[in-house]
């Protein structure tokens, strides 16, 4: 499943190659839930892919570990000093929130999946950012 989702991930860079509006380098300490999937510790690159930025897609640098995602707009109301990626952390688990670009007040929100979260550990998450780099595809 992987190996095909690696392929059709390939696919649609060489393809949609001329619609990618940022690349975002991030290295996370710690293993981390994107909707349904459990990603590992490490470094990833967040690929914007289409028009509009509709879709990105989330890859570890060693390409092992890739996921598409669907984010919907949110807005802080003041541009962004930098580009983060914000994490919902209830206990041990880390869920993506919320992922920010430098110089732009609208970000992309992710769903923090409710059937991911043990009842026991509905407190107020404490949030968690990482600072990314802005750069180009490797």
């Amino acid at each position: 499943m992987k190996r095909y989702l690696l392929v059709l991930a390939s696919l649609l860079l060489t393809v949609g190659g001329v619609h990618a509006q940022s690349v975002m380098v991030a290295e996370i300490p710690f293993d981390f839930v994107v909707d349904k999937t459990t990603l590992h510790a490490g470094k990833y690159i967040f690929l914007t892919i289409g028009p509009g930025g509709s879709t990105m897609l989330l890859r570890s640098s060693d390409r092992k570990e890739a996921i598409f995602i669907l984010p919907n707009a949110c807005s802080s109301g003041r541009t962004q000093l930098e580009s983060k990626l914000v994490f919902r952390a209830y206990r041990n688990e880390h869920f993506l929130w919320q992922i920010w670009t430098q110089g732009y007040d609208m970000g992309r929100g992710l769903h923090v999946n409710p059937r991911k979260i043990d009842k026991a550990n509905l407190a107020q998450p404490d949030p968690v950012v990482i600072l990314t780099t802005l750069g180009r595809a490797p």
